[in-house]
């Protein structure tokens, strides 16, 4: 039985790295090789290795260190869309339909971003994401996923008051005073205006009187209670999910750390969320969960993490330079 230790990275040569992942036969060789390099180090290794080897690294690691959580092995990926990708796509095609998986990325992703995974995607298994969500997802949720998958939100920062106005009557208009709910008016709303022409029409909504076509007046309710009442509870609390997301992004994303700590979500769900978000906003969730020093104790604390997680987590945190 050997120990892991976390040691100082030695720069090497991309080719040099990619022949000691490739002849990886432990955890240790795997802190050390990959997680403690930096982002344009691994990327540089990754491509070194698909050029010498001819596969891609996870699955050399995955048939090497098969007891490892995906989405720990998935990490070493240097691309942050082919990171959600290969998730996406180990939720959708596999036996196992991984609900919670698909509806936290797609939901949490910028239109943008969900554009590059689509492309990922594709290349990653000729395979085409929204036709996936099609197949294996059904009622409000696929709803939901597929109008997530358009991804034809507007992405200005512009605060139309008017518009914020006529969507808290629409919302109100489509929801329990029509005889058929209109699910894909209420989707289109949510899902294709900005994220601060949303923040805006939340604040009005839960200020808002609609009068009824009998003319009588709604009692105000925020939008967490419009979608409470309105959605199946796989959609539901989806959605729930979404509009923390739209309130404060970075500190949804440190709240799913936390609850992953504490074992409410899992260990899988503390990985997903610092590698998925390594490339893209990860100093702010940083920020908003308390600090590095206090992310790094929390992880060395928590009693729902591995060894190897713990080790690879914090390896990761100390090689992002801009936490």
């Amino acid at each position: 039985m050997f120990l892991l230790f976390l040691i100082p990275s030695i720069l090497g040569s991309p080719e040099s790295d990619a022949k000691d992942l490739n002849e990886a036969f432990n955890y240790s060789t795997l802190i050390t090789v990959i997680y403690e390099k930096k982002y344009l180090e691994r990327q540089k290794m990754m491509e070194t290795f698909r050029r010498v080897y001819g596969e891609e690294a996870y699955f050399n690691l995955w048939n090497k260190l098969g007891d490892l959580p995906k989405e720990l092995s998935i990490g070493i990926i240097d691309n942050q869309a082919f990171y959600d990708a290969k998730l996406l796509n180990l939720g959708l095609t596999r036996s196992f339909y991984d609900e919670d998986t698909l509806s936290e990325l797609m939901l949490t992703r910028t239109s943008q971003e969900i554009r590059t995974i689509k492309k990922a995607y594709k290349r990653l298994d000729h395979r085409d994401l929204c036709d996936d969500i099609d197949g294996r997802s059904s009622g409000d949720l696929k709803g939901v996923l597929l109008a997530l998958c358009a991804a034809d939100r507007d992405e200005s920062e512009v605060v139309d008051e008017k518009l914020a106005l006529e969507d808290c009557q629409n919302l109100y208009a489509y929801g329990p005073y029509n005889y058929r709910i209109d699910k894909d008016g209420i989707n289109s709303i949510l899902f294709n205006r900005n994220y601060n022409q949303l923040r805006r029409m939340f604040e009005i909504f839960s200020e808002f009187e609609y009068i009824t076509p009998i003319q009588t007046v709604m009692n105000k309710r925020t939008i967490e209670d419009m979608i409470e009442q309105e959605y199946s509870f796989s959609a539901e609390r989806a959605l729930q999910q979404y509009i923390k997301t739209m309130k404060h992004r970075a500190g949804y994303f440190a709240s799913l750390i936390e609850g992953g700590l504490r074992g409410v979500s899992g260990e899988r769900q503390v990985i997903r969320t610092i590698f998925g978000r390594a490339g893209v906003d990860l100093s702010e969730i940083v920020k908003a969960f308390g600090g590095k020093d206090k992310l790094v104790e929390s992880i060395r604390k928590s009693q729902n993490l591995t060894r190897i997680t713990k080790q690879a987590l914090i390896a990761i945190l100390n090689a992002n330079e801009n936490v």
